[in-house]
């Protein structure tokens, strides 16, 4: 999963340089060593994941259904697995009437009444929703002119949750207020979904393979991702969800932790440091995909975990 975009204005700040590099290396290492094996190796060029997300319309398309699993390294602390927040981005557009706001309010419905509503109604929400569930807005439209009922007003909310089916549930509840706050001020809203990522998938097996693999090339104990902490959504949640994938960080600096989305990881991931995380986390790839080709079983095994795990999402 060679992702390969950068931040605007920043730079390498997430470390994709070193994701695609070692993701063609590992790749070109496996297919150099597979002798007569029949295994393909797919290297899919994952563009925008900090934009438009490009896992999404290539998860729609069933390109990754060609392969039997996906595997990425991350730059980031040392650790296998990723808990992500499931996430809903969406536009709400009212349209009212507009009138004169001093001499004839009452012949117009504004459609800002209908986003501050539905501002409050979301805050009223808030207790009633799971801790880690996120939401967070903006308005991008607040109208027209202070001396005019607004006639059209908008705002995008982003909403989070741990697990797809309960984040569902959030958005329904969001959509619900909308529509109510619509009503209330006899204003009618557009809702218009912008892009959604599930949750990262973590298959135990799949990460317990690689844990072996970082043991080899001198990591240590790797351990395991534990959710409670996940702060972030990512397009590779939505890749995990259509076939078994495994995520895994490599430090990129000697010592401590570097921030992502700064320029301490820009400078981090062209570092000579960063540069053999890159190479270590390549051999660690081929030599999991090899043991994979391999080991038919091994797939099936992951791939019937992997069912059981998305099923209790």
């Amino acid at each position: 999963m060679a992702e390969y975009d950068a931040l605007d204005g920043l730079g390498h700040g997430c470390g994709h340089n070193l994701i695609a590099a070692s993701c063609v290396g590992a790749a070109i290492a496996l297919s150099k060593n597979l002798g007569d094996t029949p295994a393909t190796v797919i290297v899919f060029g994952c563009p925008a994941e900090e934009t438009t997300s490009g896992k999404i319309p290539m998860a729609a398309a069933g390109l990754f259904n060609l392969a039997d699993v996906g595997l990425q390294m991350h730059p980031g602390n040392s650790v296998i697995g990723n808990y992500t927040l499931a996430l809903n981005l969406m536009d709400f557009t009212f349209a009212g009437k507009a009138s004169h706001a001093a001499s004839a309010p009452w012949e117009g419905r504004s459609a800002l009444d209908g986003v501050m509503m539905l501002f409050n109604g979301i805050e009223y929400m808030r207790e009633h929703v799971r801790q880690d569930v996120r939401i967070h807005g903006i308005i991008t439209n607040g109208g027209q002119a202070a001396n005019i009922v607004p006639e059209t007003a908008a705002a995008r909310f982003y909403v989070r949750s741990m697990e797809r089916p309960y984040l569902d549930s959030v958005v329904k509840r969001v959509h619900a207020i909308a529509e109510a706050a619509a009503m209330a001020t006899e204003t009618k809203v557009t809702i218009t979904p912008i892009k959604q990522y599930d949750n990262v998938v973590n298959v135990p097996s799949f990460m317990k393979l690689i844990q072996d693999k970082a043991r080899d090339y001198g990591m240590g104990e790797m351990p395991f991702a534990t959710p409670g902490g996940a702060a972030a959504s990512t397009d590779f949640g939505t890749a995990s969800s259509a076939i078994p994938c495994v995520m895994f960080s490599l430090p990129v600096v000697a010592t401590g932790s570097v921030a992502g989305h700064s320029r301490d990881m820009v400078a981090a991931s062209v570092s000579e440091f960063g540069l053999e995380s890159a190479v270590i986390a390549s051999k660690i790839m081929a030599d999991a995909g090899l043991e994979l080709i391999n080991s038919p079983e091994m797939i099936k095994t992951i791939r019937a975990e992997w069912e059981i795990v998305k099923a209790g999402n």
